[in-house]
């Protein structure tokens, strides 16, 4: 029996980074080229949105990986 990876919402990569990683969301904001606002970061963390282009959640991906390694 294999494990399924389940895919991480923006809201769990984002709490991760803050929790587990110690990045402010401003910190976020700038590793994702400034492209985001910290204010964002903020409702991506409380569930209140979602990032709403690929490529902003292909840059929190990134960010995200480069943080987990």
């Amino acid at each position: 029996m294999t494990q399924e990876t389940i895919p991480l919402t923006a809201k769990d990569m984002v709490v991760h980074l803050i929790d587990n990683q110690e990045m402010s969301p401003q910190e976020i904001s700038a590793a994702m080229g400034g492209r985001i606002s910290s204010r964002t970061i903020y409702r991506w963390a409380r569930g209140e949105s979602l990032p709403q282009r690929g490529a902003d959640r292909t840059a929190l991906e990134e960010v995200y990986a480069a943080k987990a390694v």
